[in-house]
């Protein structure tokens, strides 16, 4: 029973094999039938865990050789053909072998091992091997593509995993990286909106538009209309305006005022006077000034303070006055008109009481004591009757000293000379311009004498001044004047009684500095010295400072923090101040005999230019090449891509090192140029801070030097607008050319096909076509029984070369035959048409010789002789390497036949015969070169006809 359960299933197994053919055309895996056969049969299948298809085949191996396969059986037993070695397959299994099993996965395309469910016995002819339990095979998941950047030569199955570097990207450069705008893998440079990389969108207009030629104006507006520019911030800029509005920026002149009137008017009367007062109204702007009015509109008097005196008005007469304020910005409406009835006047109201003596001749002493100057409400510069009282008469018979107040141009009946002079009580004119008195002394005795001050009735608390001798000195209350006076020649004392302004400040310096400008200049101490001084910028009134130096560094035209402005000249004016006003309003001084000098008021001007804005610091850096090598700071080269057309790398040039040094500046602007270089640079970037470029150098080119220049400019505010200031750097990169390294020929016995060693020699000889023979290291011409060929056959390969860099590689041979021999007529080393030559060949046309063979393989024949061979190794790249070898070819080996005629034979002719014939047949030939045979006899002394064979 067992014996016909192994025969049924041998026979079923055979047809089995037999159906199933012999090459699977899923694997490749073949394998012949032999009459050696065993069988394997599995009881279940699996892959990955799961029961194998039908689609799946399952082959035994032997040392790789297939030797047997069948589609799997997910149903039942699977049984496997197992072929063994029946003489005619010798590589098939023998006794005890035990088969290798590999499983096809249908499903992923993977060929796995496939262990089985027990352990495989050995192979046995005719045997059938039942395999229990489960065999099984598991795919290494991962991805296969061998062009990915993950391939796992480990993994038989693909997970989808796979993934390939994007266009511009190495693998290296990790799973998903991708070039930026500016072609750098995993760089950062990003498209603005305007599609320019790493621009910043510096190319948007104000309004957002690429390349737009909208622009901000000083109103802050964006728009593409110059016609209107600061238009909606034109209008009035002074905060005291009536038509204020802050929104505005630029001034148009169009400012309108309102100046409130004065309050709370009241007229009091006075000696010869109306006395007026008032509350001055609150206002914006510059300090007030006041003008009195009389009811005829016609101006009576300017004023700064808010209490007037209108002087000289006849006593008991009613006046009324208006009064109006007034500043730079306008004036205002007229006030209700006051009255008031002026007094009777009653004589000085103070003054100056003059006294003088002498001691005349060292013996007399004689004294004028009651002379008097001042002012009276009625008072004037003209002769005053009543006020002015003339010099008594002298009594020159005896000794006298007299002293007067001369006043010639007054004309009066009582003489020039004058007791008493007085003037018009004007405290508004004494406390801001001079009044001069003259008064004159005399004596007709010669002697030391004095002219005595004193107060009378407390002077106006305004400065008062003596000038004598050409000396001048402040006067006080007792004030003694001593002098020695000539019999006869009168001395002259003046005195000055009220305040002016002071004098222009001396001695001013101005040094422009960093944004500001230092003012200094000398203390006032003249008679009439400014207590504080005022600072002027440019026409405007900035400061107020008792000291006489001030430090400029106010914000200007709206940059806050940032002081005066770079590069600016700045105009200024320094004038004192004191209780008489302002140096620049100047003075008068009402003159001792009537006239007015009117003193023009002073200043010191001057201007100062602030310090020079830096320049910025053009700084540029080299960036390391994403895709060229880089050699050294800023020398590149070109990497060797196997290829000898242009590979264009990227070079990145970074300038945002650059910077300004100034507190509030900063780079505006970047500019990329090209200055010099072997070819003309497509500049990317060209406005920002890092330009970035593509560029070539071919293999074997000199090195390309580029100098490339950054231009930065930085905007600063000046005076009236903004200026800028730039910097330049250059940089020069250089470019190295592609590299490559010369090909490796092969050594010369490394050319040569040697095929099976052996040269063909005799008739038995083998001919595997190749007719290099090994031994003696020559090729020989075939012994083939044919004396017509006389050629061998020659076999050379290049297969050894290689190229350092793995470029692709091409072969020249030169197989070492010399032209035909020619008559050089014009001797010129070349063959012309026209020059005979000798036709080796008889071709008729003469050989140039050589032929050139191109090729990795090269097969020749050639007749005997010695030949120089050359191979020329040359790379993609045009570089070479060559391999020389001499070539010995020898003349067809043959070996003469042998011949024996066969054993002699001696015959006696009867008398009765003239012929007989003669039979040789032991005769015999042979050949070692077992060569064909031709025979043929010449018989001595025999002249007739003989047949041979």
């Amino acid at each position: 029973m067992r014996s016909l359960l192994k025969l049924l299933i041998s026979t079923f197994s055979i047809m089995g094999i037999l159906n199933a053919g012999f090459v699977n055309p899923e694997t490749g895996w073949e394998y012949q039938q032999s009459t050696f056969q065993a069988f394997y049969m599995l009881e279940s299948t699996t892959i990955d865990n799961n029961i194998a298809d039908s689609g799946d085949v399952i082959g035994a191996f032997k040392d790789g050789i297939c030797v047997g396969w069948v589609y799997a059986d997910p149903n039942g037993f699977t049984t496997i053909p197992v072929m063994g070695n029946d003489g005619s397959f010798p590589d098939y299994m023998n006794n005890n072998d035990v088969a290798q099993l590999k499983i096809y996965d249908a499903t992923f395309g993977s060929i796995l091992p496939l262990t089985a469910g027990g352990v495989l016995p050995g192979w046995a002819n005719n045997e059938i091997f039942i395999i229990d339990g489960e065999a099984f095979a598991n795919n290494t998941f991962g991805c296969t593509d061998s062009l990915a950047c993950n391939f796992d030569a480990d993994a038989t199955a693909d997970d989808e995993s796979c993934w390939s570097a994007n266009e511009g990207c190495e693998c290296s450069d990790g799973q998903g990286s991708e070039v930026d705008c500016a072609g750098t893998c995993n760089g950062t440079l990003e498209l603005d909106d305007c599609g320019v990389c790493n621009g910043g969108n510096a190319d948007q207009d104000c309004s957002g538009t690429c390349f737009g030629s909208s622009e901000v104006d000083g109103c802050g507006v964006c728009d593409d209309d110059t016609s209107n520019d600061d238009l909606t911030c034109t209008g009035c800029t002074d905060l005291c305006a009536d038509n204020y509005d802050s929104g505005n920026l630029f001034d148009d002149g169009s400012c309108a005022y309102t100046i409130p009137s004065v309050e709370n008017l009241s007229a009091s009367s006075g000696p010869a006077r109306v006395i007026l007062s008032w509350d001055a109204p609150e206002v914006c702007g510059p300090s007030l000034s006041y003008e009195v009015y009389d009811l005829d509109g016609l101006l009576v008097k300017e004023t700064t303070n808010t209490t007037t005196q209108i002087l000289g008005l006849t006593p008991e007469i009613e006046y009324c006055f208006t009064v109006a304020s007034l500043n730079s910005n306008g004036v205002s409406d007229l006030s209700g008109p006051v009255c008031a009835t002026p007094e009777i006047a009653g004589g000085i109201s103070w003054g100056l009481q003059l006294s003088a003596g002498i001691n005349g001749w060292g013996m007399f002493d004689e004294t004028d004591e009651y002379n008097y100057l001042g002012v009276a409400p009625n008072g004037s510069n003209e002769y005053d009757n009543g006020l002015d009282v003339p010099e008594p008469p002298i009594n020159t018979a005896g000794n006298y000293i007299t002293l007067y107040f001369k006043h010639p141009e007054w004309g009066s009946v009582f003489g020039n000379n004058f007791t008493q002079d007085v003037r018009l009580e004007d405290d508004e004119y004494f406390q801001q311009n001079l009044v001069v008195y003259e008064a004159e002394v005399l004596s007709n005795m010669s002697g030391m004498a004095y002219i005595e001050v004193s107060h009378f009735n407390t002077p106006l608390a305004v400065p008062i001044y003596g000038e004598f001798d050409g000396q001048i000195f402040e006067v006080e209350d007792g004030e003694v004047v001593e002098f020695f006076l000539q019999e006869m020649i009168p001395q002259t004392l003046k005195l000055y009684i009220g305040n002016i302004v002071s004098e222009a400040p001396s001695g001013l310096s101005l040094d422009g500095g960093d944004r500001s400008v230092s003012l200094d200049w000398d203390d006032d101490n003249g008679l009439y010295p400014a207590t504080s001084y005022n600072i002027y910028r440019d026409g405007v009134l900035i400061a107020n400072v008792s000291d006489s130096n001030y430090f400029d560094n106010e914000d200007m035209e709206g940059h806050v923090g940032q002081g005066l402005l770079y590069e600016s000249t700045y105009d200024y004016k320094i004038t004192g101040v004191n209780d008489a006003g302002e140096s620049s309003d100047g003075h008068q001084i009402s003159n001792h005999d009537g006239s007015y000098t009117d003193i023009d008021g002073r200043s010191s001007n001057d201007s100062a230019t602030t310090d020079d804005n830096l320049d910025p610091s053009s700084v540029v850096e080299y960036v390391l090449s994403e895709n060229g090598t880089n050699i050294s700071d800023g020398v590149y080269e070109i990497p060797h891509n196997n290829n000898p057309d242009a590979n264009e790398i990227t070079i990145s040039i970074d300038g945002s090192g650059s910077s300004d040094e100034d507190e509030f500046d900063s780079i505006s602007s970047y500019t990329w140029s090209q200055i010099s270089g072997p070819d003309d640079l497509d500049l990317s970037n060209a406005s920002a801070s890092e330009v970035s470029f593509n560029v070539s150098n071919l293999n074997g080119g000199d090195d390309k030097l580029y100098t490339l220049n950054l231009n930065v400019a930085a905007d600063y505010p000046v005076k009236g607008g903004t200026a800028t200031r730039d910097s330049n750097t250059e940089i020069v990169v250089a470019i190295q050319a592609e590299p490559n390294d010369s090909p490796i020929a092969p050594l010369p016995f490394d050319i040569i096909v040697s095929g099976d060693g052996l040269g063909v020699y005799t008739m038995d000889d083998e001919n595997d076509g190749n007719d290099y023979d090994s031994s003696t290291s020559l090729w020989s011409v075939p012994h083939d029984g044919d004396p017509n060929t006389n050629e061998a056959n020659l076999f050379f390969t290049a297969n050894s070369s290689s190229d350092p860099e793995g470029d692709s590689l091409t072969y020249d041979w030169e197989t070492g035959l010399d032209h035909e021999p020619f008559t050089d007529l014009n001797g010129d080393g070349v063959w012309s048409v026209n020059e005979p030559f000798e036709d080796l060949d008889s071709d008729g046309v003469w050989d140039d010789g050589d032929l050139f063979y191109n090729g990795v393989n090269l097969e020749v024949q050639r007749q005997s002789g010695d030949y120089t061979f050359f191979l020329t190794v040359t790379d993609v790249y045009g570089a070479t390497a060559t391999s020389e070898i001499v070539i010995g070819v020898e003349a067809e080996a043959n070996e003469a036949p042998t011949a024996l005629a066969g054993a002699d034979q001696e015959w006696f002719m009867p008398n009765d015969q003239d012929l007989k014939d003669i039979i040789i047949d032991d005769n015999s030939g042979s050949d070692s070169d077992n060569d064909l045979l031709t025979f043929s006899w010449n018989i001595d002394g025999y002249d007739g006809d003989s047949e041979s064979g």
